[in-house]
């Protein structure tokens, strides 16, 4: 290394007060004093360049490339953006999007000792242009049919980028189908779906890029739910199929089986056993139906064997005079629809013989005695019911009346429609003149029994 000094001469001459040159001695051989000099180096200035490489692109690094500095030289960066130093000190700087559109400089200066520092900015690079976004094709995951939930993977791109979503179905685009996740309605089965994602990000260039198609839209499952049945297994009693929910919008239709046999027309919600399912056991199969699923079918478990009805009965009442010729009538009142009945009447407590209409013409025999009538109901499926009227009083004679009918001419049974005509004409002849029509064939009391 050459150095150049630059020499200056201090002379100091230190006088005694008290010291006349008249005193030394002309004689003396003594060199005269002479002052000490400082030498000081002259500081050479360092040299060296500094110029940028890389592209001015938001989210590019640049590099500060540096020549002719000396090897053991210190150097000390500062970047600028449109002349303003940003917060960036090293020999590189990433391009942020505050840096978009402006010009970049680096100032490198350069300190070294015995030397004066010195100082190089490079040629501005720019304006910054916006960045490229590092992207992904993005991916579907979900399984493709009616009703089910497919989801859109962006996959991996630059850090910070926030995204937006745009479903397709066999290209055409689905309106408001915007997020990341997109249930799948039964309007586009058999079509494929495909999902745009872009990509934005301050400073960057957005970019959308989309995805491979899937398979074609399969048909929906429906959540189906076993049916149970409420109700009692009896003739004659309802039951109902309770199905559950299988999700909106599905349409239901049932059938009741009876030892896994179906039951003609028992295709409602509902179904009452009839004496036809006495002592088999009874399901129901419940299928639904919705637009783009597919048709499921339910059955129910099994019943306990279907047992006999109950009937539904009124105790029976007897309306008449209890008197020697009138006419008693059994009142059964209400039983359950489509029940036969069987009558028996009694005179105190004794089965009177063939007395087994709703009626009873009292005769001597039942003089004294109180009579009540036993109504038997019985109907296919239905346990037979039996029920007793309460007593009448006790029948008394016949009543002694001034207005005695007079002898009626001949009849026959054909002269009457019903054995209700035929009984009240004998119930009004026959105390006063016996069965002198011949109506009572059997002396039973009752007229004209072939009758309806």
């Amino acid at each position: 290394m050459l150095q150049h000094r630059s020499i200056s001469l201090s002379l100091a001459a230190v006088l005694t007060a008290g010291l006349a040159l008249s005193s030394v001695p002309a004689f003396a051989d003594t060199p005269p004093t002479s002052s000490a000099a400082t030498v000081t180096d002259e500081q050479p200035a360092l040299s060296g360049s500094v110029s940028i490489s890389g592209t001015a692109r938001v989210g590019a690094t640049l590099t500060a490339a540096t020549d002719g500095w000396p090897s053991d030289a210190t150097l000390a960066y500062q970047w600028f953006a449109d002349g303003t130093a940003l917060p960036a000190t090293g020999p590189t700087l990433t391009l942020a999007p505050e840096q978009l559109g402006a010009s970049i400089t680096v100032t490198v200066t350069g300190t070294e000792s015995g030397y004066a520092d010195a100082t190089a900015t490079s040629d501005a690079v720019g304006p910054v242009a916006a960045g490229v976004l590092t992207k992904a094709t993005p991916t579907i995951s979900g399984t493709v049919k009616v009703g089910s939930t497919v989801t859109a993977h962006p996959g991996t791109w630059t850090s910070g980028t926030a995204f937006a979503y745009q479903w397709y179905a066999s290209s055409v685009k689905i309106s408001g189908a915007t997020h990341q996740s997109y249930t799948i309605p039964a309007a586009y089965r058999g079509k494929t779906l495909t999902v745009h994602v872009t990509g934005t990000l301050a400073g960057y260039t957005s970019s959308t890029l989309g995805s491979k198609r899937t398979a074609a839209i399969a048909s929906g499952t429906l959540r189906s739910i076993a049916p149970k049945i409420s109700g009692t297994a009896k003739v004659g009693s309802t039951l109902t199929a309770i199905r559950g929910s299988w999700g909106s919008g599905v349409r239901y239709s049932y059938q009741w089986l009876a030892s896994g046999r179906a039951i003609p027309k028992a295709t409602h919600s509902t179904f009452t056993p009839t004496a036809a399912q006495l002592g088999k056991s009874i399901i129901v199969k419940v299928t639904g139906s919705k637009p783009g699923y597919t048709t499921a079918a339910r059955i129910s478990a099994r019943t306990h064997t279907v047992v006999a009805g109950t009937l539904k009965w009124t105790t029976p009442k007897i309306s008449g005079t209890a008197r020697v010729g009138s006419t008693l009538t059994a009142i059964r009142g209400t039983w359950s629809s489509g029940t036969s009945f069987s009558f028996q009447w009694y005179a105190s407590g004794k089965a009177i013989s063939k007395a087994t209409r709703s009626t009873l013409v009292l005769t001597s025999a039942q003089k004294g005695a109180r009579i009540t009538v036993r109504v038997t109901g019985r109907k296919a499926g239905y346990t037979t019911v039996s029920k007793l009227s309460a007593a009448t009083a006790a029948v008394t004679a016949p009543a002694t009346t001034s207005s005695k009918p007079a002898r009626p001419g001949d009849v026959d049974c054909s002269d009457f429609a019903t054995h209700a005509q035929a009984q009240a004409w004998f119930a009004k002849y026959y105390p006063y003149y016996g069965d002198v029509a011949g109506l009572d064939s059997d002396n039973d009391g009752s007229a004209c029994e072939s009758l309806p």
